[in-house]
């Protein structure tokens, strides 16, 4: 089921919805109060931005002044630690204690 969804200067009684999103995202919204529910089945935005920059927000992209696009990860999360430290290999001594626990068991 598609939830309808009305900007912040739409009245939800009078004007009929131009968006529509699915149930997940629009939890996604309320959850963040970047919209209000105004009825069963449609939210309405509390932010005086566009649908567009409130979808892009959400899924974490970023665009420029020019108005071309960069790519952030989802959400603004980090990327994984490895990506900060190189793979190295576990100290001889930590090696040991895991061989040990491994015999005992």
């Amino acid at each position: 089921m598609r939830i309808s969804v009305y900007l912040k200067q739409q009245d939800h009684l009078v004007d009929s919805a131009q968006h529509k999103v699915t149930r997940t995202f629009a939890a996604l919204l309320l959850a963040r109060s970047i919209a209000r529910p105004v009825g069963q089945n449609a939210v309405q935005l509390t932010t005086d931005g566009s649908w567009k920059e409130v979808k892009n927000r959400l899924k974490g992209v970023r665009v420029s002044e020019d108005g071309g696009r960069l790519t952030e990860t989802a959400l603004g999360l980090l990327p994984p630690l490895d990506w900060y430290y190189p793979w190295v290999s576990l100290p001889e001594w930590l090696l040991e204690c895991y061989r040990s626990h491994e015999v005992a068991a």
